[in-house]
Order: structure tokens, then C-alpha cells, then sequence
């Protein structure tokens, strides 16, 4: 049963996520004051069998070092002799992404204390490395100074992460029973002996020059050359190697000679020179029939996969589709036993792929046994477009029963099958045939399909077509034909082809995008070339006080949005773009005129939720209130501290005697996009977010035309501050329910399918991020309603030439009708992003209910996150979401049926006027 409340609110608590380990692509929670006490930890992974055991790992308010809070290891004496956990300790880390570690010196530090009436117990600081789970790069434990003060001290340990390294966890430990507190963790690089950073300085022509060049060049070497086997940390040296070099080239003639150089070292068979075309690739020595290298990029450049985005290089002879395609006959072979059988089929293949073939695959299946003898032409597949015949002999066993024959279809094209038989051999000579069915594909369904041949629904949804075809064949009138759909096939560069491309006026690149290849890599082999830059030894950490930094990341920028950005952009505006940041970070002085500058960068996407960050620089804080936009100007919507002498209603008119429309609209004009609504909002958590302890000056109007200056902190971490809902799940009325899916999963929602069939009206509030899945809609329908798309863009060529494409989702809900016919309002407003914009425009286009509130963001894709150098990140949309009836949901929002003007309420306990009208409209 619900209770029935109306004005009962509270703060969303941070919920534990901890119950397992994930890489985080960078460090959080590192203070613990994200947490709540007596939770475990955000961020902070555990062992589920030590909590199962009785030891407890919770975030404690008692006595921290600095801040609120920090973590507490509780170890009971009666658990130490426990045999459910290992060693006798518990430990609590934090998984962290190694990439922007590796080949670094790490210090680990942090504050702890310990209190235990056991002298043997003690805590530790602790770091593993694996480059997978079963491989171990690094490990270290603090044994030389142990904690065991009962007061707050400082402890470290220093390590140096292997280049191999794919995962860091470091963490914290309690061996042996009592408690253990501990705060403040940091994570610091230690900059090798001889570091130099390059400064500041104004660019020269010559300079702005090179540097372009070098960036167009760096692309397609770095992103389409699968000939580059350099690790992270080798391609990091090369590229200041190659920054560094760029900047001393004097004359055209030099630029054109050094940019062959630094091609070559990373396509062996490229060259840079004034000619529009260029040599041929041949095929090498030693290169293998069936193997070819390309780069494939599903999404974006990413480092590190995910269910959505990868970055891979494919052999393009291997089939991309999820299995291959076979037609199957089952034949009673009783009376064969012993026999030796040839099977043949006159076959003919159109390629439509490098590597796509046919072939024949029979499994004799015997007797009471789960045993088989396998025979398939694997070693002699069919790939020619004419009609050849194909065969593959196979001896059956003495205990016989049935032989499962397949016409297969692997990789991408046509394949036309004909006239299949199975011959009884005996000294090199035809004496019997097995009878098949329909073996020349002559007999047909209502549906044109061959009779007597089989085929799974797997084989559809791999994206193959089966049919009939009758206008070729060898026998007869008709043929099977299988064919791979068009729409879904992964696009590949033609093989041995030297592709040209301009990097500056009258300097050409010209590099093959696919390798031929031996079982070792690429052929011919790069050439192992030494790139040391003067002031970057090795394990030299990039920062932004470097020149040299900020210029690699431009450049990695740069050519991220060039070949792999969410929207079509001309080449003139991305030479304006390039020519401007070069320029900029080359004079830049502080991590904020930098990250101006990869913001200037971004705005070329037209990607309202395009942002860039660094990983030094904290946001988590805010002032305790919350503002918002309406009619043009700033008002207090929620006040969390009643002392400071503001009230809800409030208008901030200036910042540090700025006025406050000014400050937006310089903020505004540095967000992509066409939504102003979604930029306001933005705008407003920019000012309100920073480092904890800042402070800004500020103004505001009261309700009587009265003027109050404030010194305002941010003291309050940003999770903690927003305008109050009601409770997850609530009765506002006697049978009317309200529902906030921004804080539901599906396994949460389903727990209250029953009490629910018993209301008559809800209101489901989707205004922010969702993880509840769009198949929650089929409670509320009898019908089947088109879903949304999900369109990941496949990168094979540069430029954003010949995109490939992998869809998912798109199809039908299939309605239950458990809750069919009630009375339902969506709430949505520019808050409403992402997959809770794709479930809004499922309802919408499906007529579930009616949408309340104001417009959506325009913006359901997924943020790719990129890193850069130094510590400085980006992320922008990687795929494409479009509504059930095709229309893409990127810089298009989607309109409430009813429109709900948000209003600021008159107390803190009063509902907001969005949810009190939703409620009116269904009474009504």
C-alpha cells in the first residue's frame, strides 16, 4: 500500500553503488563527502562476501580529518577467526581507469587513524595494477609504516604504473579486528628529474603553419592507419616529438621533409609531397590470403569499450554480423553407416565484402550419443561470381542417424546455391545417392521460399535475407539465394588502395587506410624509431602550464570532431576553428583560458550537451540555493539556509557587480546548440558550481524592490542542493499516484506493478536523466506501439566518409495491458535529455497518455567521453536516437501536449505548480 501524503518531501540520499567494481574514468569521491553515514561509500568498492561475513565498510560523520565525513573499516573481534574472508582484512578501493597513469610515478596519500585492542592489528595503504582480471602489473602495500595511531596522521606509498596497466584500484585496508577511519585520499603524478614545461608565447606564421599541417597529418595517421602498434604512452612522446619539431621547421620545403618523417614512422608505406596521387601499395611478403587490417570505430575514438562505443582494428575478410546465415535439410542416413559421401552444390557469390563466402557444412549426428563426425569446404570456401562446383567428402560412422546439411553464407553480399547433392562413394566411384529434398530448389512455398529447407529467425535478425531466385540457376528454373541487407553493413576501404588527402596548400598525405597483413601485424613492419623530446623524459606528466600539452590536445580535439563529431561541418568552418585554437593555446596561461578554448572548439558541434573538463579541477560544490530562468531574468527557486536573508522569489540581478543577463549570455554564447532553455540551465549550474570554499558577491531583489549584497560560498556539494519532489512513489490523491522516473530502474518499478493496477491515474515525472527502460510502457497498452532507434555510427574512413551503421531498439513494444486504460500524464521539461527523451518520444508517437510541462532538450543521444592530454577531457554525442517515426532527436525538441509553465511556490512544503496542475488535468 502507498501512503497517502501530499507535502511530505526530502533530499534524494545518495544510494550505494558500490556492490561492485567498475573502472571510473577518473578518481571521485576521494574526500567521502559525496556519502551519507552509515552507507557505503559512493564511488568505493568492497567485497560483497567480507559485508556478508559481518565486517562493515560505511560512511561515518564522527570525527573526520577535513570536511563532513570520511570512511569507516569495522572489523568485530568475533569475526577474526572467520573462514569466510581472506588474510583476516578488509579493504575498501577505488577502481580507477589506468590510461592516464601509465608509465607514470604515483604518490598515494591519505589521512588515517586506528583503534583496536588487538597490538597485531594495523591498517594499510595499498595499490594493485592488472592489465586484465588473472594478470597482475603492480603491487604494493604500505609495510614499512603501518597505521596504528588512534590519531589522525598522513600516510603514503610511491609507485610507478607499468605501461601495460589497464586497471588501478587503490584503496585502504583493516587487518585484524577494530576500526579504521580514513579520509582524503589524492592521487598525484611526480614529475621525473629534467621536466621542463614550455611557456607561453605569441604563435608566428611560419609556426600556425606547421602546426596545422601537423594536426590534419596526425589525424589519418593516429586514427585511420592501422600500422600504428605504438602503446598510449609511446604515441603521447611521439606526438610532443613531432609538436616540437614543427615549431623549428622554417621554410615549406623543410615542413614537406618532416612531415614524410613523422609519417613514416607511423605508416611505413605513406609519403608526403606535392602530388596530388601518389605510389601504390603492393602486396608485401609473407602477407596471409585472408587478413587485412583496418581501423574501426564504433562511436568514436574511445580508449576504453563499452557496451555502446569501441575503437578495434578488424581484419576485413571477418564477418561483422552477429552469426552467419545457413539454410538447413535434415536427412535420414540409417542405412549409410560406414559409407564415404560426397556432398556438392553448384555455388556462386557476389562480394559485396573482402572475404565473404559460401560454404558447405554437414554434421553426421549418431545414435543415443552426443557425439558427431563434422565435415564443411572451410579450406575451400566459394568466393568466385561465376558458377563453380563446390564439394566436401565425409565418412559416416557405424552408428548413424541423421546428417544435418547447411548452406552457409558468411560476410557481406550474394550467394546463389544450386542443384545440392550428396553422393555414396566407393573406390573413387559414384555407387548410390542419398536422397534430398527439393535439391534444386524448384518447389516453393506460398511465400517463395524453398520448400523442405530450414532456416533459424536468428539468421533474419542477423541481417541476412533468404529467398528464391529465378533468373539464376544451373539446373532448372530457380536457385536459393542469401543475401545480406544493405543498410546495416559495415563499409571497408578497398584493399592495396593509396588513399590522398590535403593537409595544407599544395601538401598532400598519402597513406593506404587498410594493411595487408601476417599473423604478427601490418606488413612491411614500422620501424623502431627513438623520439625523445628535450624537458619530457619519460614518465613525464602533460600539465597545462605546458605549451606543448595544450597544442596535442588541440590537435586530438581537433581531428575528434573532424572525422568522428555529430554533425556535418564544412571545411572551411573547421580551418577557422583549427587556426583559432592553435593560435590560443599556444598563449593560454591557466587551466580556465584553456578550457575556454577547447569550449570555443566545441561549438562547431551544435551539441548542446558537448562539454569539456579537467580531471584537476573540481565542481562538485554550490552555493546552498537553487536558481532558475524565468521570463529572462534569475529568481531563487529553493533556499536550503534560511539565515542568509534570501527567500524563494528573489531575483539575482548581479555577480561580482556584473549583471547577472550579462553573465549568462557569456556563458550561453560558450554552449553548443540551439536550446535556450537547456542552455539557462546550464548557465545557471555553471555559476552556481565550483571548488568548495569559493565565493562570489551577489545581488539580489527582494519582493518590496529592496536591494541585498551577499557574499555567497559554495559549501554544499551539488547533489545535496535542487528543488524538492515528492517521495519516489506517492498517493498525492485517493487514487492518483505520483511517480518520479528519474529515480526508478525497472527491477524497482516492476515491485509496483500490483498496487499500482489498483489506482485509476498516475503522473510519471521524466524532467532529468531516466534509467528506466522504455518496455515499462507496455503495462499501459494492449497493442503493440513502434519503438525509438538507436543508430551508432561504424567509422571506417576519415572525413566522415562512407558511415557504416549499427541500429538497435528499433521494432515493436509488445503491450501486456496490465495497467491499459488508465488515466496517465508524462511531466517533461529541457531537463528531459537523453534515454528519458527517446522513452517520451515512444509515448508520444504510441498515444500513452498525455505530456505535460514544457519542451525536452533536444539532445537524447549519449555523451562519448575523449580524453585529451593533461588531465583536460571532452565528451559529445557518439550515436544517434531517433523517435518512432524517424525523426532525429538531436538539436529537436519534443512539445508537451499540455504546456506547464514552471512557477516558483510560496512555501518549501507546497507541491510545484507542474505537478498540481497534472493532478487538476486528470481530475478533470
Amino acid at each position: 500500500m502507498f501512503k497517502k501524503i501530499l507535502t511530505i518531501f526530502g533530499l534524494v540520499l545518495v544510494l550505494n553503488i558500490t556492490t561492485y567494481s567498475q573502472a571510473l574514468f577518473q578518481p571521485d569521491n576521494l574526500n567521502f563527502e559525496k556519502g551519507v553515514p552509515g552507507l557505503k561509500p559512493p564511488s568505493w568498492s568492497f567485497s560483497r562476501k567480507l559485508d556478508e561475513a559481518g565486517l562493515v565498510i560505511e560512511t561515518s560523520e564522527v570525527n573526520p580529518a577535513e570536511g563532513d565525513f570520511c570512511v569507516l573499516l569495522t572489523n568485530p573481534k568475533e569475526n577474526m577467526d572467520s573462514e569466510s574472508y581472506d588474510g583476516n582484512a578488509l579493504p575498501v578501493y577505488q577502481v580507477l581507469d589506468a590510461l592516464p597513469y601509465r608509465n607514470k610515478t604515483i604518490k598515494l596519500s591519505a589521512s588515517a587513524r586506528i583503534e583496536s585492542d588487538v597490538l597485531v592489528s594495523k591498517g594499510q595503504l595499498w595499490v594493485i595494477g592488472r592489465l586484465s582480471k588473472d594478470s597482475v602489473t603492480v603491487t604494493m602495500y604500505q609495510d614499512e609504516t603501518p597505521i596504528k595511531s588512534n590519531k589522525w596522521q598522513r600516510y603514503e606509498i610511491t609507485f610507478k604504473v607499468p605501461v601495460e596497466t589497464n586497471e588501478l584500484r587503490i584503496g585502504i585496508l583493516l587487518k585484524g579486528p577494530g576500526k579504521l577511519w580514513a579520509d582524503d585520499f589524492k592521487l598525484e603524478v611526480i614529475q621525473p628529474t629534467g621536466s621542463i614545461d614550455e611557456p607561453a608565447k605569441e604563435i608566428g606564421i611560419q609556426e600556425l603553419k606547421n602546426l596545422t599541417a601537423l594536426t590534419k597529418l596526425w589525424g589519418y595517421l593516429n586514427f585511420f592507419n592501422p600500422a600504428d602498434n605504438l602503446n598510449t604512452v609511446q604515441n603521447e612522446e611521439l606526438t610532443f616529438w613531432a609538436i616540437s619539431n614543427a615549431e623549428k621547421v622554417k621554410n615549406d620545403k623543410e615542413l614537406i621533409s618532416f612531415l614524410d618523417k613523422y609519417s613514416k614512422i607511423l605508416s611505413p608505406v605513406s609519403t608526403v609531397n606535392q602530388l596530388q596521387k601518389s605510389h601504390e601499395y603492393k602486396k608485401p611478403q609473407g602477407t596471409l590470403d585472408y587478413k587485412a587490417l583496418a581501423m574501426q570505430y564504433k562511436g568514436g575514438p574511445v580508449e576504453r569499450a563499452d557496451d555502446i562505443y569501441s575503437a578495434n582494428i578488424a581484419n576485413v575478410f571477418a564477418t561483422t554480423r552477429k552469426r552467419e546465415a545457413s539454410v538447413v535439410q535434415i536427412i535420414d542416413a540409417l542405412k549409410y553407416k560406414n559409407k564415404k559421401i560426397k556432398i556438392s552444390a553448384s555455388i556462386k557469390v557476389q562480394q559485396a565484402s573482402p572475404g565473404a563466402n559460401a560454404q558447405i557444412w554437414a554434421k553426421a549426428e549418431r545414435i543415443a550419443s552426443n557425439e558427431y563426425v563434422v565435415a564443411t569446404s572451410i579450406n575451400t570456401p566459394a568466393m568466385a561470381d561465376t558458377w563453380r562446383k563446390y564439394e566436401v567428402d565425409m565418412e559416416l560412422p557405424d552408428d548413424i542417424y541423421t546428417i544435418k546439411l547447411a548452406l552457409v553464407f558468411l560476410g557481406e553480399g550474394k550467394v546463389y546455391f544450386d542443384d545440392v547433392r550428396i553422393d555414396v562413394i566407393d573406390n573413387e566411384k559414384k555407387t548410390d545417392e542419398i536422397p534430398l529434398m527439393n535439391q534444386g530448389f524448384e518447389s516453393l512455398d506460398k511465400s517463395g521460399l524453398p520448400l523442405n529447407w530450414m532456416f533459424e529467425p536468428s539468421v533474419l535478425s542477423a541481417g541476412y535475407m533468404v529467398s528464391a531466385d529465378d533468373k539464376e540457376s544451373t539446373k532448372g528454373k530457380t536457385s536459393l539465394v542469401i543475401e545480406s541487407e544493405m543498410e546495416n553493413r559495415i563499409k571497408y576501404p578497398i584493399i592495396g588502395e593509396i588513399y590522398s588527402n590535403k593537409i595544407a596548400d599544395d601538401i598532400y598525405l598519402h597513406h593506404p587506410y587498410i594493411y595487408y597483413a601476417d599473423n604478427e601485424g601490418t606488413l612491411p613492419k614500422m620501424s623502431s624509431v627513438g623520439f625523445k623530446t628535450p624537458g619530457k623524459p619519460s614518465g613525464y606528466q602533460p600539465n597545462v602550464n605546458d605549451r606543448y600539452t595544450r597544442l596535442a590536445s588541440v590537435i586530438k580535439l581537433w581531428n575528434t570532431i573532424k572525422h568522428f563529431g555529430p554533425s556535418a561541418i564544412d571545411d572551411a568552418s573547421l580551418d577557422s576553428v583549427l587556426t583559432f585554437a592553435v593560435s590560443k593555446a599556444f598563449k593560454d596561461n591557466s587551466t580556465e583560458e584553456f578550457l575556454s578554448t577547447l569550449r570555443s572548439m566545441l561549438l562547431v558541434t551544435n551539441d548542446i550537451k558537448a562539454i569539456a573538463w579537467s580531471s584537476l579541477k573540481s565542481n562538485d560544490y554550490t552555493f546552498p540555493l537553487v536558481l532558475r530562468e524565468i521570463s529572462n531574468r534569475t529568481y531563487v527557486s529553493i533556499v536550503v539556509d534560511t539565515t542568509l536573508g534570501i527567500s524563494a522569489g528573489d531575483e539575482l540581478t548581479h555577480i561580482n557587480d556584473q549583471p547577472v543577463s550579462e553573465v549568462l549570455t557569456n556563458i550561453m554564447n560558450m554552449i553548443p546548440g540551439d536550446n535556450l532553455s537547456f542552455k539557462y540551465i546550464k548557465a545557471l549550474a555553471e555559476i552556481r558550481a565550483g571548488e568548495k570554499g569559493t565565493s562570489e558577491m551577489m545581488t539580489f531583489k527582494k519582493a518590496d524592490g529592496s536591494l541585498i549584497n551577499i557574499k555567497l560560498s559554495r559549501t554544499a556539494l551539488m547533489q545535496n542542493i535542487f528543488e524538492p519532489r515528492p517521495i519516489q512513489v506517492v498517493e498525492l490523491d485517493s487514487g492518483y499516484v505520483y511517480i518520479d522516473l528519474t529515480g526508478m530502474d525497472d527491477a524497482r518499478l516492476k515491485d509496483f506493478v500490483e498496487p499500482l493496477a489498483q489506482r485509476g491515474a498516475y503522473i510519471f515525472d521524466m524532467r532529468g536523466f531516466s534509467s528506466i527502460s522504455e518496455h515499462f510502457l507496455n503495462f499501459f497498452t494492449k497493442d503493440s506501439i513502434r519503438n525509438a532507434s538507436w543508430e551508432i555510427p561504424v567509422y571506417t574512413f576519415p572525413n566522415k566518409e562512407n558511415i557504416s551503421k549499427s541500429k538497435f531498439g528499433d521494432g515493436y513494444l509488445k503491450g501486456n495491458g496490465k495497467l491499459a486504460g488508465k488515466k496517465i500524464i508524462f511531466l517533461t521539461d529541457e531537463r528531459t535529455t537523453g534515454y528519458a527523451e527517446a522513452i517520451i518520444s515512444v509515448v508520444k508517437a504510441g498515444k500513452i497518455g498525455k505530456i505535460a510541462g514544457s519542451s525536452t532538450s533536444g539532445s537524447a543521444s549519449e555523451a562519448m567521453p575523449i580524453r585529451l592530454y593533461g588531465d583536460f577531457n571532452v565528451s559529445f554525442a557518439g550515436l544517434s536516437v531517433y523517435s518512432p517515426d524517424g525523426k532525429l532527436l538531436f538539436g529537436k525538441s519534443i512539445e508537451p501536449d499540455i504546456e506547464i509553465n514552471y512557477e516558483i511556490p510560496n512555501s518549501p512544503n507546497q507541491l510545484d505548480n507542474v505537478i498540481q496542475k497534472a493532478l487538476q488535468i486528470l481530475k478533470n
